[in-house]
């Protein structure tokens, strides 16, 4: 029997294992993003050189958490041309894995007349891998705990202030 030889026992096990090897992949890729993140240098943040946060992801997580920035635009170009950049460094073959499991490859398989579309390489798949590891990013950032949040400090600010009064 052939090594490339699929048979229904090889279906079967692939189709138990490939959307734990996808899940994997797209959260080592949040981590390489997130680990970016932490060591750009505090001068990268937007805030004051106050402000307390330790760095540009946790002022980040806050903007995402508090949703008060005006600047989000800024937040948001940053991190996804990051993403960018961790799903452009990742291979061909798992580029193509992963936007199997995109709402655009549903998308894309919909508007084909035949079933067998080929992966249209390029920007459309990266476009989609960006956007996915953008929400995971935004996900992670959304419910990790904040280090530091201003307006916690503000208040117990205003409340010493009240004390010494």
């Amino acid at each position: 029997m052939p090594r490339d030889f699929i048979d229904e026992d090889r279906i079967r096990h692939l189709l138990k294992l490939v959307p734990d090897l996808v899940r994997q992949q797209q959260q080592a890729s949040c981590r390489d993003v997130i680990d970016c993140l932490k060591k750009f240098p505090k001068e990268a943040t937007l805030s004051s050189d106050d402000s307390g946060f330790a760095g540009f992801w946790e002022e980040f997580k806050y903007q995402v958490q508090r949703q008060e920035s005006l600047s989000w635009n800024v937040y948001e170009s940053a991190v996804r041309s990051l993403c960018r950049a961790v799903v452009e460094s990742l291979p061909q073959c798992t580029q193509g894995l992963l936007w199997i499991w995109t709402d655009e490859y549903i998308e894309a398989i919909d508007c084909e007349t035949e079933s067998s579309a080929e992966i249209p390489w390029g920007d459309l798949v990266i476009d989609a891998l960006e956007n996915e590891l953008w929400k995971e990013v935004c996900a992670v950032a959304a419910v990790e705990e904040l280090r530091y949040d201003p307006d916690d400090a503000r208040a117990q600010q205003r409340f010493e202030e009240d004390l010494g009064q």
